[in-house]
């Protein structure tokens, strides 16, 4: 190709080098049409030629631009406060380096005044202003100035405030007055004998903190009676009282005891019935109601030669928060008496051993053909709360010790005591290693001192998620309880409490109308918590729900039982306890209906455990 001929390919290339510069040439034939003929003409190589070298001599201005911006640009320090010294260092930089055009140019790209302008106020305006660059002195003459500003214009008010004004105000923890202060800037001080609260802060901040308080002041009360077990018993007030505080920040309610009365405040409605449900939870379970309390024992059996010595016992984590302020001992005991030599306590009848339990454990069922029943265990210490202790070591005694209150407290098992145990295959039920959320449901008329529905077939409710390795949650079981019936026994073998536990329960499908509804409004929140319905109607029965429960399992078998150890926090008590379990179980599919049935291997179990419990 002759020199003298630009490509056409090329001349496009060198037309698009730059998007600003880019002109539209045309090499396609012109067309001149005249009555006789139709003539073509081309552009000469001249003129292509002069076009092309505008265009490179736009392409390499640009880039030359490029390169003053990218070099101007390197000189920003990392930081925006700097030293004097540092701020003449740069200055001078920029005086030995670029020429006022340059710095004109690089002001013009970023919008900054630039007209009739000195080459250091172009260089001002490009470190102080567009980079925001001050030394440190002038930083702190900044503050200086702003603070006194700020104090020009500091105000300081005080309001009134009643004890559940003050409640609200404060919040779970301290969080609402923590995020009021820092939102808004302000000092808030809370004065509970003055029944007042102080604001301190600008003006401006004081006035719009007032109004953010005053949206959490919305408050709706009710008014309760007190069982008559408080109004007759002081130290049981005394308690209760003592109990409310931490019960007042669970639910989210002030709730206080008055003249016999208990005072409930809330913000909404819904935290209103959910405050009434902790506290007939809380009054159930200290005995403070008519109302059997949920984890009481039908039972207690002892040993009739037992020697035993009174110890105090303390597992705050492992307790209720109302129950982790009180004095609670625990027996500890002397002989090792294997002899099957027990009785029940109260009645002073002979049963024997724990294989002749059976009937005591099951009787009150009343167990009728096609019923489910199943059998369960826990290993720990019956405790109980009683100041008077006795002096001498007799069955009579025990019976003194146990005439009031009693908490059955789940223990941690010996290190090695699973160590016989076959580990569950993986292919059973998900193996070894499973995570479970259980919703633990009670009909309503159980914790309700006017309640009266004996006959119910449906007193409780067990809900139970499988928590699965990509953090789904499938629904492993419903469970819904007629009747249960629970025994004590104390120091088996001289070593360990035991609680048994028998249930005549029925299954739910998952598919179920009624169950289905619940299981909808069930939400994992985060690791520890599970958002539920606190109340929940299922045929036509009232529930509560109980608790939440996030456990971690190791699982064993051997022979019928089914045996776990598990890790266990309880999301509305705030209870953490690792507790091991035994549950009677048809091997080869973990079922656990026909339990009765297998009550002599059960037992046979029981005792093994016992006589290897020590630590």
């Amino acid at each position: 190709m002759p020199p003298s001929i630009i490509p056409y390919r090329h001349l496009l290339r060198l037309g698009c080098l730059k998007r600003n510069y880019i002109r539209h040439l045309s090499t396609t034939p012109i067309c001149l049409e005249d009555a006789n003929a139709v003539k073509q003409e081309l552009l000469s190589d001249q003129r292509l030629q002069a076009m092309v070298a505008e265009l490179e001599k736009s392409a390499n201005l640009q880039q030359g631009n490029d390169i003053l911006l990218e070099s101007i640009e390197t000189l920003k320090p990392s930081q925006e406060v700097i030293t004097a010294k540092e701020l003449d260092k740069l200055v001078s930089v920029f005086e030995n380096s670029f020429s006022v055009r340059q710095l004109a140019q690089y002001s013009a790209v970023h919008h900054l005044p630039r007209n009739k302008r000195k080459k250091r106020q172009l260089i001002d305006g490009i470190v102080k202003k567009h980079w925001g660059i001050q030394t440190v002195e002038e930083y702190d003459a900044a503050r200086e100035q702003e603070a006194l500003e700020r104090r020009k214009d500091l105000v300081k008010e005080t309001f009134p405030a009643s004890f559940q004004e003050m409640f609200f105000i404060i919040g779970s923890n301290g969080d609402t007055i923590r995020t009021i202060e820092e939102d808004h800037q302000v000092l808030i001080t809370i004065d509970v004998e003055k029944k007042e609260y102080t604001v301190e802060g600008p003006s401006k901040a004081v006035v719009q903190a007032k109004k953010e308080i005053l949206t959490h002041l919305n408050i709706i009360q009710e008014e309760v009676d007190a069982p008559k077990g408080i109004k007759e018993n002081t130290q049981l007030k005394n308690e209760v009282n003592e109990s409310l505080v931490d019960v007042s920040k669970l639910a989210g309610s002030f709730i206080t005891l008055e003249k016999d009365k208990f005072s409930l405040a809330s913000t909404s409605t819904e935290n209103l019935m959910n405050a009434k449900r902790l506290l007939n939870l809380m009054l159930t379970e200290m005995g403070a109601t008519s109302k059997k309390a949920l984890d009481s024992a039908d039972h207690t059996v002892v040993h009739k030669h037992m020697e035993y010595t009174v110890l105090p016992m303390q597992d705050a984590s492992s307790m209720p928060l109302y129950d982790k302020k009180l004095n609670w001992n625990k027996l500890e005991y002397r002989n090792k008496d294997e002899q099957d030599d027990y009785v029940v306590l109260g009645s002073q009848d002979a049963i024997g051993g724990i294989d002749n339990m059976k009937d005591l454990l099951v009787k009150p069922l009343h167990v009728g053909d096609g019923d489910n029943v199943s059998l369960e265990a826990r290993f720990g210490k019956l405790l109980f709360h009683d100041d008077h202790l006795p002096l001498t070591s007799t069955t009579t005694n025990i019976s003194a010790l146990f005439k009031n209150r009693t908490r059955f407290l789940n223990c941690m098992p010996p290190r090695k005591i699973t160590t016989p145990y076959m580990p569950i295959i993986h292919s059973l039920d998900g193996g070894f290693h499973q995570r479970t959320i259980q919703l633990e449901y009670v009909n309503q008329w159980l914790i309700e001192e006017e309640g009266r529905n004996e006959n119910s077939d449906l007193k409780r409710l067990l809900v139970e998620f499988l928590i699965q390795e990509d953090g789904n949650l499938n629904v492993n079981k419903v469970l819904a309880e007629k009747n249960r019936s629970v025994v004590d026994v104390v120091g088996l073998h001289g070593r360990i409490d035991v609680r048994l536990v028998a249930k005549q329960y029925r299954s739910y499908a998952a598919e179920d109308e009624h169950v289905q509804a619940l299981l909808e409004q069930c939400k994992l929140v985060s690791y520890g918590e599970m958002a539920a319905p606190k109340q929940q109607s299922i045929l036509n029965q009232q529930l509560a729900l109980s608790d939440i429960s996030f456990i971690s399992k190791k699982r064993y078998l051997s022979d019928d039982g089914l045996i776990s150890v598990n890790h266990v926090e309880q999301q509305d008590k705030k209870v953490k306890r690792t507790e091991m379990m035994v549950t009677s179980v048809e091997p080869q599919t973990l079922d656990t209906s026909n339990a009765i049935e297998r009550w002599p291997s059960f037992a046979s179990i029981l005792k093994s455990i016992a006589r290897k419990w020590e630590y």
